[in-house]
């Protein structure tokens, strides 16, 4: 994996496998609470260390038609009604699945024409950190390392932001 998708593109489509997601890392503590997805913790020993990125995950979300379909179709009915998950379903019900899928896949054809439109990014980080045999990691941090910090610290707002939305809305039933 060395192709990501760029923070200058669209992040905030909720139809979207590819915008920012956090996952929390953790210290060993029975106390911590991981939620589905490992996207937060919780504990009451530890505070969150909100707006600090330490490390990246490349991560493509669909490995198969059948792993996508299956997992919109679960995911839509389910625990997480999530947009990517319902268009992922209505897909399915369409008998649309394969299109969609098709569309979310970059092939080099999308590569090229993402690469020209700034939509996507190469990012060989990873790669070459693994392929440096010294002791000291080989990765250099070009222009958009400070934009994909801003990204992701964009969309963790997001998501507090709807957290205390629904914290507003129970203390709001809790008063009536």
């Amino acid at each position: 994996m060395v192709v990501r998708a760029s923070p200058q593109a669209a992040i905030h489509d909720p139809t979207s496998p590819y915008r920012p997601h956090l996952k929390a890392a953790h210290r060993a503590d029975p106390a911590i609470t991981v939620s589905f997805g490992s996207h937060t913790v919780s504990s009451p020993r530890w505070r969150p260390l909100h707006n600090w990125h330490p490390a990246d995950v490349l991560h493509f979300p669909y490995r198969s038609y059948q792993q996508w379909e299956n997992k919109g179709s679960r995911r839509a009915q389910g625990d997480k009604p999530l947009g990517q998950y319902v268009t992922a379903l209505r897909a399915k019900e369409a008998g649309r699945g394969a299109d969609r899928f098709e569309s979310l896949v970059v092939d080099d054809d999308a590569l090229e024409r993402g690469l020209a439109l700034g939509a996507l990014e190469l990012d060989t980080r990873l790669r070459d950190s693994l392929r440096h045999r010294e002791l000291e990691p080989c990765v250099s941090y070009g222009t958009s390392y400070l934009s994909d910090s801003v990204a992701v610290r964009d969309a963790d707002i997001v998501r507090l932001r709807r957290h205390a939305d629904r914290l507003s809305s129970r203390l709001a039933g809790l008063g009536s």
